[in-house]
């Protein structure tokens, strides 16, 4: 049986992680999948500092981390500097990593991944075929390009920038942000005029943000109810919990993707910060995106991408929030040219069949090792 290896980079739970469970799903029984957390595979245990680092940097200092981010992300010169850093730090071990699975194809979610092993590639130790699969609505620097075999991209604003960046037409494929099948399509949400509407509010996986102060601003009028999903955030969940409000319903992390969609089935709409896999399985549910706060880095590209396709509508804290929301549902203009927007997104977007193409990615592989 041909082995997958699908390399994230954090354990800690992230669209990096939902994207790679997605595919290893898709993958089933045709393919042996393996996934491995770079920095974990390297640090062991240390890897829990490494994360409490990361996420403390973007709580504490979000204006240094979104700077640091936009000049690594976009800057030539500062992505060379650090591949060589990451290079010395990392390269060794991926090596190690590829001598013990002897992969006949990689994925990456992350980019790090991506950028070591592209240099390897390039370098001719290694010949196995290298997908990315991007997470979020932004394509950074960091990734792998020259050697990489298939791109998967969000949409077609990313193909036309990896083509202007010298990758060729055929590596790409604009499949949108892989979800999980048991987040199930709806073709079209029918605007409703409601006396009770439900609505979603997520704080990531993580519940970071300042989800907290933002849902004691909300001030609920009992027109909406609010199911409040608090990730991993216990501290959260029992705040919001102690608040004792009839319309606001605190829910602890839930890992079923079918119990995910059950909810989204039962919302009018969704209060969230702009991550990638959140965002790909609201559009899948037609559901209209309300966005409260978004985190540094990532999340801000992210949201300038949405907002430039009409894809969400970023409330204003200064203003009553549940105002601003009841307006855009209740204006059936509105609703309707939203819809119409996600309609226009989805047709950008191709099918994707991941065992058909990776197994035709191996096989060409090997048909070329056997002619050289």
């Amino acid at each position: 049986m041909n082995k997958v290896l699908i390399m994230p980079l954090l354990t800690i739970s992230s669209g990096h992680h939902h994207v790679a469970d997605t595919i290893s799903r898709e993958l089933n029984k045709a393919f042996d999948c393996e996934k491995i957390e770079l920095i974990s595979y390297v640090y062991g245990k240390g890897e829990m500092a490494v994360s409490h680092a990361y996420l403390g940097w973007i709580r504490t200092g979000p204006g240094i981390y979104s700077n640091v981010y936009k000049r690594f992300a976009k800057s030539r010169n500062e992505n060379t500097f650090s591949q060589r850093f990451y290079q010395k730090l990392f390269l060794k071990r991926l090596r190690q990593i590829i001598d013990r699975y002897r992969p006949d194809l990689i994925v990456c979610t992350h980019g790090l991944p991506s950028c070591l092993l592209n240099h390897l590639k390039g370098q001719g130790a290694i010949k196995v075929p290298i997908i990315n699969v991007y997470t979020d609505f932004v394509i950074n620097n960091l990734w792998g390009r020259d050697f990489v075999d298939l791109h998967l991209v969000p949409d077609t604003d990313f193909r036309s920038e990896l083509v202007q960046k010298g990758v060729a037409e055929h590596k790409i494929i604009t499949s949108g942000i892989p979800v999980d099948r048991s987040i199930i399509p709806i073709e079209r949400r029918k605007h409703q005029v409601k006396n009770n509407l439900r609505l979603l509010i997520s704080g990531g996986n993580l519940g970071t943000g300042r989800l907290y102060d933002f849902i004691k601003s909300i001030q609920p009028s009992g027109k909406v109810h609010y199911s409040v999903l608090c990730g991993k955030n216990y501290r959260l969940l029992s705040q919001i919990k102690t608040l004792n409000n009839k319309y606001i319903t605190a829910y602890p992390y839930i890992d079923s993707k079918a119990e995910m969609n059950d909810l989204y089935e039962q919302s009018d709409a969704i209060i969230t910060k702009p991550g990638g896999v959140t965002i790909s399985e609201c559009l899948v549910k037609r559901l209209p995106i309300f966005i409260y706060d978004y985190l540094p880095g990532q999340e801000e590209y992210n949201l300038d991408y949405l907002k430039k396709h009409q894809l969400v509508f970023s409330l204003i804290q200064e203003k009553d929030i549940e105002n601003q929301i009841l307006y855009r549902l209740d204006n059936e203009t509105y609703y309707r040219q939203l819809q119409e927007k996600i309609q226009q997104y989805y047709e950008r977007i191709e099918p994707v069949d991941f065992p058909h193409i990776f197994m035709d990615l191996i096989q060409t592989n090997q048909l070329i090792g056997l002619t050289k």
